[in-house]
């Protein structure tokens, strides 16, 4: 079994995505070079935003996943706006860490542990290293959901979850945990 998602929207610069419109604060002008966005900063938390008007339902996606490298080990966040709320703020933030250095690492942001990522989202800002550094970025991915509900059995049971909520890792499935239920991992 596996669990698939669905881009909803997506920057492949390994394949000729550009950024031309997007913007670049506190780093040197990136450009699109060896498959990847490069981007070089002499300040502290570069940032990277998208254009505004993605006009993304909010209930569609399920998290963004960015390719990257960095020649730092640091926090990793995204932030959002909506349309409903422009301001950026933490409360509309995820994070997560770059685990290695000069690796190509896959980050994920689960978007469907905020509860701030509803209605419609307006604008998606990276920030990507909180130091000063050089990063390269493949690919980002706004992945949505693949389907709609499967039945899955647990222990004889028969659960209907959506398949974005199981992850197959080897012979163990894992699914999102219900306190009601008490079901951890199948």
């Amino acid at each position: 079994y596996s669990v698939e998602t669905k881009p909803v929207l997506e920057w492949d610069f390994e394949n000729g995505a550009k950024a031309d419109d997007w913007t670049f604060t506190r780093q040197t002008k990136p450009v699109v070079k060896d498959g990847a966005l490069h981007n070089e900063s002499n300040e502290k938390d570069p940032i990277i935003r998208t254009p505004v008007g993605l006009k993304l339902n909010a209930a569609d996606v399920t998290g963004i996943r960015v390719i990257m490298k960095s020649n730092v080990i640091s926090s990793s966040w995204i932030h959002f706006t909506t349309e409903k709320d422009q301001s950026w703020n933490a409360a509309k933030g995820m994070s997560t860490t770059i685990p290695a250095k000069d690796e190509w690492v896959e980050l994920f942001f689960d978007t469907t542990k905020n509860v701030n990522w509803t209605g419609t989202i307006d604008c998606i800002r990276f920030d990507l290293i909180d130091a000063e550094g050089i990063y390269d970025i493949k690919k980002i991915v706004v992945e949505g959901k693949a389907g709609a509900k499967n039945d899955v059995v647990v222990d004889g049971v028969a659960l209907e979850i959506a398949p974005y909520y199981i992850e197959n890792t080897g012979d163990e499935y894992y699914v999102v945990a219900d306190p009601d239920s008490g079901i951890l991992s199948a």
